[in-house]
């Protein structure tokens, strides 16, 4: 019983804390069609192979760091991104999947409020894994 009700204590902390900081951050297209991202993104190839190994790491970290707000496929409907006041990115749709893989990596490592900068919370080649899952995903 204390433990659940540390874990909900836990989870309701974090949700809050999410929320706060999402929500005082204004940020124009979620799309990502304005933001900028130099050029040499683009010809950085992903030194992780596309293995079963390194889809399944990707997987486990994209459900821990990203799916609260792209939701579980990836779509933009995770539970926190419901609160953020505007559409979180459809992680399926051509506008991304069209994307260079170093340009994903580019931003994952820089983020974009309300979206945090992953370089410092996770590695460098976890961050290739989840680009390795990312495209395994499927549109609806």
């Amino acid at each position: 019983m204390k433990t659940t009700k540390l874990n909900l204590t836990f989870f309701t902390i974090v949700f809050a804390a999410l929320f706060l900081i999402f929500s005082t951050n204004n940020f124009s297209n979620p799309n990502g069609k304005d933001w900028k991202v130099p050029g040499i993104a683009k010809k950085i190839k992903n030194p992780v192979p596309s293995t079963q190994l390194s889809i399944k790491l990707g997987k486990k970290l994209y459900a821990q760091s990203c799916a609260i707000c792209h939701g579980e496929s990836g779509i933009g409907d995770g539970a926190a991104g419901k609160y953020l006041g505007k559409k979180v990115t459809d992680l399926t749709s051509k506008t991304v999947t069209d994307q260079e893989d170093g340009v994903l990596f580019y931003k994952i490592s820089k983020g974009r409020a309300p979206m945090p900068a992953f370089k410092t919370i996770l590695k460098t080649k976890q961050r290739w894994a989840v680009i390795n899952y990312l495209r395994t995903l499927k549109s609806n």
